[in-house]
């Protein structure tokens, strides 16, 4: 105990000056500070400074340390523009995160994921533009005012398949071709069947009436 209080007593002082000033110049990791009626001072950003500071924001620099002078925050914007800058990766954590942008909200990055047990999206307009997508879907329940989609080509595979159209399905093809392993049934109403040249019905039986 006695060597640690020893220690202790004889651990040097740092004295550490805070100042502010302007940033007038910048280079590379480097802000150039210019202080009221001093020379400039050459300082890096601490890691605590979260916002990244630019050519003439007014910033805190504290002198003194070993490791030189640090911009320990960002007093006032020059400009409307603010950037977060974080090293190495970053993790958030709260009970409840928002995050609220009166104009716009943008991720970029090469690859971005999301995960969670509930999702909820609402837009009044929604764009969604990929080259490729895949997706696993164990259930789907969609409730569509309007559909109007442009395919170049469509193939699906579907082991049973339903439909209920309340009032009209017309579909407009330059050929049609169905192709059925076991039987083939229509049923209605009233049937009309209109060819402009040829009508062909092939089988081991056919029956009529």
């Amino acid at each position: 105990m006695n060597n640690v209080a020893v220690l202790k007593k004889n651990r040097p002082v740092r004295t550490v000056c805070l100042s502010y000033g302007r940033v007038v110049e910048q280079d590379g990791e480097l802000h150039g500070v210019m202080p009221d009626g001093r020379a400039a001072v050459w300082a890096r950003k601490a890691d605590g400074c979260l916002l990244a500071p630019e050519v003439g924001d007014v910033v805190l620099v504290a002198e003194g340390g070993k490791e030189g002078p640090f911009v320990l925050s960002v007093l006032m914007k020059d400009g409307t523009e603010s950037r977060l800058v974080l090293k190495g990766e970053v993790e958030v954590q709260a009970e409840s995160l928002i995050l609220n942008a009166g104009r716009r909200v943008g991720l970029e990055a090469p690859e971005i994921a999301f995960s969670g047990v509930r999702g909820e999206a609402r837009f009044l307009t929604f764009a969604f533009l990929v080259s490729a997508c895949k997706a696993e879907i164990h259930k789907v329940t969609t409730v569509i005012q309007s559909l109007d989609s442009v395919t170049d080509r469509l193939t699906q595979r579907i082991r049973n398949s339903f439909r209920w159209v309340e009032n009209l399905e017309q579909v407009h093809a330059g050929r049609i071709r169905s192709i059925v392993k076991q039987r083939f049934f229509i049923k209605a109403r009233h049937v009309s069947v209109h060819a402009e040249e040829e009508v062909s019905m092939d089988g081991r039986k056919v029956h009529l009436g």
